[in-house]
């Protein structure tokens, strides 16, 4: 991790509720996929993507960012994103 990139709080996903049918093994998965973690933000990204109401695509902005603990780069909705100090 580079030491001149901004210091993040990141969460990788939406979290998609509680399902009490979910086995532990599901809600550790849903745990792992949607808590916050520290990392460095790299730059805002485009993608393209379809609207699930309409059908219409568009280019949405998101986040590069390095997991700080493993490395690993997510592409990150800007609301789950906190630069931190």
């Amino acid at each position: 991790m580079q030491e001149d990139l901004r210091k993040v709080m990141f969460q990788p996903g939406y979290c998609n509720g509680f399902d009490p049918d979910w086995t532990e093994e599901e809600r550790q998965e849903e745990y792992e996929r949607t808590r916050r973690r520290e990392g460095c933000f790299h730059k805002w990204v485009e993608e393209q993507d379809i609207c699930p109401q309409t059908g219409n695509p568009y280019t949405k902005t998101l986040a590069l960012v390095e997991d700080a603990d493993t490395g690993q780069m997510y592409k990150v909705e800007p609301e789950l994103i906190t630069f931190v100090k």
